[in-house]
């Protein structure tokens, strides 16, 4: 899949993210659209992600690390 091209700034309508996120329900990588749209979290974070950031009694997401740069060789 290729990366979208958008112009910096400029975020998703609430339509859109309405929409978004209908799109994506069944998606194996739901729970990462929800947190980049509801948590504003980049790409990098949300790889770098790990259940050790996660306190769910807490109810806390800790970014620690993000992933950068590119993944082809």
């Amino acid at each position: 899949m290729e990366t979208p091209r958008y112009r910096v700034g400029r975020g998703l309508s609430v339509a859109e993210g309405k929409k978004l996120l209908e799109d994506v329900r069944d998606d194996r990588l739901s729970a990462a659209y929800v947190l980049a749209l509801y948590l504003g979290l980049r790409r990098g974070e949300l790889l770098g992600l790990h259940w050790s950031d996660v306190d769910l009694d807490g109810g806390s997401l800790e970014i620690r690390t993000a992933c950068s740069g590119s993944m082809e060789s």
